[in-house]
């Protein structure tokens, strides 16, 4: 066995796929208050819905390879030999079963007779997708020089929006540039596999085609109650108006969640590792450090989201969205529930290899979302749909910690929680009567934000929280050592 590198660190690891992660929202965080105002809101709407369901065929496609495919380099990513391998196998079998996803979106795209122009753009969704190999360095817990080339990308693709992009009839050249950088940033990984990977004989990708099929069953379930809510928008209502709306507020409340879900990416190859050596030590050590992060972070930016929506909507998005305002302070409770999924679901229960578990979950929330998106979105459109993903979302989370029981008490994480709520609370007070008092929305919004944030710090230091205490002791050394 050869080895190949050091346990790298989760804090930097953290940093560096968090920073991975905004770059991929750092676009559309720069473009989408021009786009908005630029495309409006049908314009947004088409665009959504077409990536909706080319997002269908892109997961036939994977048919789970990329969750199972990082567990498995991360089983063995001391291994040259072993990664090298698998890294092989599973990037052949992924363009085998992408090429026949391809041929069938083909016959799709020429039945169609709605958006036939953008469903051929999203031809380079599938090559983006199918190219796509940020599961194998996630597996070998290593992130900063695809960070640093996805870097320059991005800002290309910020470039080359606000160069060509100039009014609503610019919407297919909008959807060639998003896409096209999404396919370049994914070949632009490729070079950085050298000196990480061996060539190796006795290839065989198909013997993982049943093992794989373990994480499609989820990733089915996951896209239904994540994809499904904007097409069955579009099959429901036929408005690429209410579309427009979903999209946007939902891009917003991704934007924030991207903060906290990151924290998952990076440590659940690190509890993997843990588990597989039974370091029950280290393990307890993760997860507390883990829970306090998740819902030090996230309990008040739901709340702060919610507080700031009705300056944050006109500010960023234009006063054509006014209507995404109620939308985004009900897709605010996510940010909860999703950084708290991640931990119970991915942290815990993939992370112990308990799949059967993780499906039955993810499962039963696909079905009630599509449940509730059938009763709610006729009378309430875009409104019921985020009704919809709340509800479906929560009962994921439930199912979640009730198989995780054992690792994540119900008594602990309200324990943890309560002194978070009311900080967070507090700092809500501020917020509103900062709203109350300024008119102009973008000062109040930089107002809102700022006293937010002051508010929000002061509380935990009042508190003690530990983890604040630990931050100010770290800047205090930071001060002695330049002094």
């Amino acid at each position: 066995m050869e080895i190949i590198m050091n346990k790298p660190s989760v804090k930097k690891n953290y940093l560096y796929n968090l920073f991975y992660q905004i770059l991929t929202l750092v676009m559309p965080l720069i473009t989408t208050p021009y786009v908005s105002r630029v495309l409006q809101v049908d314009g947004i709407g088409e665009y959504s819905f077409t990536l909706s369901v080319v997002s269908y065929f892109a997961m036939f496609g994977t048919l789970g390879l990329n969750t199972y495919g990082q567990l498995q380099v991360a089983g063995k990513k001391d291994d040259i030999i072993g990664t090298s391998t698998v890294f092989f196998e599973i990037s052949i079998l992924k363009a085998v079963l992408m090429a026949i996803s391809s041929l069938v979106y083909t016959v799709y795209v020429l039945k169609t007779m709605q958006y036939k122009s953008m469903f051929i753009v999203m031809y380079l969704y599938l090559i983006y997708t199918a190219l796509d190999i940020t599961w194998f360095f996630q597996g070998i817990e290593e992130f900063k020089k695809i960070v640093l080339r996805n870097y320059v990308i991005k800002l290309a693709g910020v470039a080359l929006i606000f160069l060509f992009v100039k009014s609503k009839g610019d919407l297919i050249l909008y959807g060639i540039v998003l896409q096209g950088i999404g396919a370049l940033g994914s070949i632009s990984i490729w070079p950085y596999l050298l000196g990480r990977i061996r060539l190796v004989k006795n290839i065989r990708p198909f013997r993982h085609l049943k093992a794989s099929f373990v994480y499609f069953i989820p990733s089915i379930a996951i896209s239904v109650y994540t994809m499904l809510d904007k097409s069955m928008i579009g099959w429901l209502t036929n408005s690429a108006y209410q579309n427009g709306i979903y999209e946007q507020a939902h891009k917003v409340e991704q934007m924030v969640v991207v903060v906290v879900s990151s924290l998952s990416t990076v440590t659940l190859p690190r509890l993997v590792y843990l588990y597989k050596n039974n370091d029950r030590e280290n393990i307890s050590e993760l997860m507390d450090s883990t829970l306090h992060f998740v819902l030090g972070l996230s309990i008040p930016m739901c709340v702060g989201l919610i507080g700031v929506s009705s300056r944050l909507i006109p500010v960023f998005l234009g006063d054509d969205f006014y209507e995404c305002i109620p939308l985004l302070r009900v897709f605010s409770l996510l940010i909860v529930i999703v950084g708290m999924s991640n931990l119970s679901g991915k942290q815990i229960l993939m992370a112990q290899g308990k799949q059967r578990q993780f499906n039955i979950s993810v499962t039963a929330g696909a079905i009630f979302s599509f449940l509730f998106n059938f009763l709610l979105i006729p009378k309430l459109g875009a409104l019921g749909a985020a009704v919809g993903s709340i509800l479906s979302e929560l009962l994921v989370l439930s199912i979640f910690l009730y198989f995780a029981r054992d690792e994540l008490k119900i008594t602990t994480i309200f324990q943890i929680a309560s002194k978070y709520i009311i900080a967070s609370l507090v700092m809500l007070v501020a917020i509103e009567i900062v709203n109350i008092n300024v008119s102009y929305d973008l000062l109040a919004l930089i107002l809102e934000v700022g006293c937010g944030v002051i508010v929000y710090g002061v509380m935990l230091i009042i508190t003690r929280d530990k983890f604040a205490e630990l931050a100010i002791h770290k800047v205090m050394d930071i001060r002695k050592k330049k002094q």
